[in-house]
């Protein structure tokens, strides 16, 4: 009975294990099943994550409306009244953050939540000095509509007069070209002329342009002279000159001497101009037989008769030669070209006044 019941207790000890080991296996298999199956929505999770944080500045202070990109990305966003913003990204990204009058910021996120970030004042742009009038201010303390233009945007452009420097570089001023009435546009030596924020009278009305002080015309100005330019666009900047300053001023200031080493400083510019759109001129055998064939179709005699033809095909195989000077005795007496018959050379002219290239 013992033996039997030994017997009895190993076999159910076997089946016993044989069953955990099929547990523990179908228990491996589950959980790696889950793994598997929570790995998706994370990762889905993970792409779809939002960035949380403030912008202030640096006195602490809420900035309202900057703005906030994701960097190579189209997701962005703008901070609310407080300062908050949200938008789609991952720990990881670079957000870049700017705003007017402020360094644009690019930071690279740490964190989804709880970021503050501070942007700095441009200080290069508030501490620009503007001429107004008779003194200089910061245009940090200016609410008036000024425009200011350093002699790093004119000295490198190609310009020969102050008034072409300007295109481009000033918001608001319209130049007179070939297009409008009395416009120059861009003929040599000729006064361009401007105004500010359209025409303010049916008479016209210039600016009022001051150089050092001095009334007189921009293109009296060597723009490598230029040290600053203001532009007043508006009554309120403008009103210390009076009636004068109707239709805006333009204050001129030129360089100085400054208390530094000597420098000499050299600027040129060399340009090359050629003719475009030449046209192609028949030679004097080809205007010959043209004229001749007008004169068939109107049934005349010959205006160029066939011995002249003659001495322009020798003049061509051998020209202004002892034999074909291109020209002849005039047996009327008036000027050479009054004569089609002592004239008979080949010259293109417009080869002749016109040079293929020119500095």
């Amino acid at each position: 009975m013992r033996i039997r019941r030994n017997k009895r207790e190993s076999k159910l000890i076997k089946y016993n294990i044989m069953e955990k080991k099929k547990f523990m296996r179908v228990q491996k298999f589950l959980i790696l099943f889950l793994i598997l199956l929570l790995s998706f929505p994370l990762s889905a999770l993970a792409q779809q994550q939002m960035i949380k944080g403030q912008v202030v500045d640096d006195k602490g202070e809420t900035i309202i409306g900057a703005t906030v990109m994701v960097k190579g990305s189209k997701d962005g966003t703008l901070t609310d009244i407080d300062g908050n913003f949200s938008v789609k990204g991952k720990v990881g990204n670079t957000l870049v953050i700017s705003y007017v009058g402020f360094t644009p910021l690019e930071i690279k996120v740490t964190k989804a939540e709880g970021n503050r970030f501070t942007l700095k004042e441009d200080t290069k742009v508030l501490d620009e000095v503007v001429v107004v009038g008779m003194d200089k201010q910061k245009r940090s303390t200016i609410t008036a509509a000024v425009a200011t233009v350093g002699s790093d945007a004119i000295v490198n452009r190609p310009v020969t007069d102050l008034t072409s420097a300007l295109q481009g570089n000033v918001a608001g001023l319209n130049f007179s070209s070939d297009a409008v009435a009395n416009g120059v546009g861009g003929e040599t030596g000729a006064e361009i002329k401007f105004n500010i924020r359209g025409i303010g009278s049916i008479n016209g009305g210039e600016p009022y342009v001051l150089v050092d002080g001095v009334e007189q015309s921009l293109q009296n100005v060597n723009p490598a002279d230029i040290e600053t330019i203001s532009v007043l666009k508006d009554a309120s900047a403008a009103a210390v000159y009076g009636a004068r300053a109707a239709y805006g001023v333009v204050i001129v200031t030129t360089k100085s001497g400054k208390k530094e080493k000597t420098r000499i400083s050299y600027s040129g510019t060399v340009g090359f101009s050629s003719p475009i759109n030449m046209p192609q001129m028949m030679n004097s055998i080809e205007y010959a037989n043209y004229l001749n064939e007008r004169d068939d179709n109107d049934g005349v005699k010959h205006s160029i008769p066939d011995a002249l033809i003659e001495k322009m095909q020798g003049f061509m195989e051998n020209p202004y030669s002892e034999k074909f000077p291109g020209i002849g005795p005039n047996a009327d007496g008036t000027g050479w070209a009054g004569s089609k018959d002592a004239v008979y050379a080949n010259t293109d002219w417009y080869d002749y006044y016109f040079k293929f290239l020119s500095i």
